[in-house]
C-alpha cells in the first residue's frame, strides 16, 4: 500500500475564457493530424463508411470515458459488441446482463455529450462560454447523482453532485 495522499482537486469556479482564447490554445501539431484527416477521410468514398467509423468512435471514446472516470467496468469484449451493434442496443446488452442500467445511462449521457462538443466544434459561429462548459458538465453528468469527494480526515467520500456548477 502507498504513503502518498490520494490525488484530490479542490473546486474553482468556473471562468471565460480569455477573449484570444484560440490564439492562446491552439496548437500547431494539431493541424497536421486534421490534414492527416481530412487526407485519410478523402479516400473513402462512401460517406455512409466514414459516418459508421465516426458513429463507432464517438461511441468508442462515450464507453471510455465513464471507464476512465471509474464510474463502472465494461469487459473489452463487450465494449467491442457495442461498437459493432451500436448505441440502439444498448438496451439489449443491459437485458443480458452485460451492462447495468445506470452503465447504460452514462454511456447515453456521455454520447449526448460528446454530440454537443462536436457541434460546437463544427459550427464556427458557436462560442464556448462558461454557460456551454456548465451545460455540457450537466449533460455529461445528468444521469450521474454522485462523485468522489474528499472528507476533512482525507477519507474518499460519496458526494452529490453538483451538475452544471
Amino acid at each position: 500500500m502507498s504513503d502518498q495522499a490520494p490525488i484530490s482537486h479542490s473546486w474553482e469556479k468556473i471562468e471565460d475564457l480569455p477573449e484570444d482564447w484560440q490564439g492562446a490554445l491552439c496548437r500547431p501539431d494539431l493541424h497536421a493530424v486534421h490534414r492527416q484527416w481530412v487526407e485519410d477521410r478523402n479516400l473513402i468514398k462512401d460517406p455512409a463508411k466514414v459516418k459508421a467509423f465516426q458513429d463507432q468512435l464517438h461511441t468508442l471514446w462515450a464507453i471510455e470515458t465513464g471507464i476512465i472516470e471509474r464510474l463502472y467496468t465494461v469487459d473489452r469484449g463487450v465494449t467491442v459488441q457495442i461498437l459493432e451493434a451500436g448505441m440502439n442496443a444498448l438496451g439489449q446488452f443491459h437485458a443480458r446482463g452485460l451492462l447495468s442500467a445506470h452503465a447504460r445511462a452514462l454511456i447515453s449521457d456521455q454520447r449526448e455529450a460528446l454530440e454537443m462538443v462536436m457541434d460546437l466544434v463544427g459550427h464556427e459561429e458557436r462560442v464556448l462560454t462558461a454557460f456551454y462548459i456548465k451545460s455540457l458538465h450537466q449533460r455529461l453528468t445528468f444521469s450521474q447523482e454522485t462523485c468522489e469527494g474528499m472528507n476533512p480526515f482525507g477519507k474518499l467520500v460519496q458526494v452529490p453532485l453538483r451538475k452544471g456548477e
